[in-house]
């Protein structure tokens, strides 16, 4: 390694260094710092929905969804033509998902809450409407099989292997005292491996496989990451051990899942209860 990209590497971290210790006394030291304040206990007491991309996530359901705030991630815009629902927060932190959608994801009108993993990725469009939250953790967040949890994103977020691990985070820190997760499938065909790797992971090349909600979610030829269902399987009991443990709920309502890890219930069930 060169001596400038030594310094380089020496000077960002001492950067991040400097913000995560800030963020720790919950200084802002910039635009994006205060926005990320203004999300503290923003929904104290209630209750949200957390929507995963899977197969079993359906226009119907979305439309159920109104009347609660949302969190969804990288092509939830496929489902915009078969629904007036919109998500009331949005997040990519996947690089290819960013990199081979930038214009989309761009124009999702939601408020946009970003892995600052994604910002080279995204090209031209960064604009000032984003608010980022730094992922401090990505490499020692799985050491010895435990995984962190931000319950103060000031301070940066730990990765999870999925964005929705991101979106839990945020979901706690802006105090939802229920969190109900849905279209979390947990299951993957995967594509063939183009022996490369991203930022993420792994990266395949699709053959046309069936992973989400929308039939041209993936089209054959696009790239994505491997999904690490191993460890995305740990970061969720971290979560549910975070919420637990102060007193909320985290639970999969998803239609149809493969994961078990997590306290189960009935989507219809679960809105004639928030309605009464």
């Amino acid at each position: 390694m060169s001596l400038t990209k030594r310094i380089k590497r020496i000077r960002t971290k001492l950067a991040h260094g400097v913000h995560q210790v800030a963020g720790l006394a919950n200084i802002a030291l910039s635009e994006n710092d205060r926005r990320i304040q203004s999300f503290k206990d923003k929904h104290q007491g209630q209750a949200a929905f957390v929507l995963g991309n899977g197969p079993s996530l359906t226009p119907t359901d979305l439309d159920l969804l109104k009347p609660y705030p949302t969190f969804a991630s990288n092509k939830i815009y496929l489902a915009y033509e078969q629904t007036d629902w919109r998500p009331t927060y949005y997040s990519v932190l996947d690089v290819l998902v960013a990199e081979n959608n930038r214009q989309e994801v761009a124009a999702v009108d939601s408020v946009k809450i970003h892995s600052s993993d994604i910002i080279p990725y995204l090209g031209h469009a960064i604009t000032p409407d984003i608010t980022w939250l730094h992922n401090r953790y990505y490499n020692q967040s799985h050491q010895h099989g435990e995984f962190k949890f931000a319950t103060n994103p000031m301070a940066g977020i730990h990765a999870g292997w999925t964005v929705i691990y991101l979106q839990l985070q945020l979901a706690y820190y802006m105090g939802f005292q229920e969190v109900y997760m849905l279209g979390l499938d947990f299951s993957f065909m995967n594509s063939p491996s183009t022996g490369q790797m991203s930022a993420h992971g792994e990266i395949l090349k699709s053959e046309g496989e069936v992973n989400h909600f929308h039939k041209d979610y993936r089209k054959p030829g696009e790239t994505w990451t491997v999904p690490r269902l191993d460890l995305q399987i740990k970061a969720f009991e971290a979560a549910r051990k975070t919420y637990e443990t102060n007193g909320r709920k985290l639970v999969n309502a998803s239609r149809k899942t493969k994961l078990e890890c997590l306290e189960r219930a009935d989507l219809d069930e679960v809105l004639a209860t928030l309605a009464q």
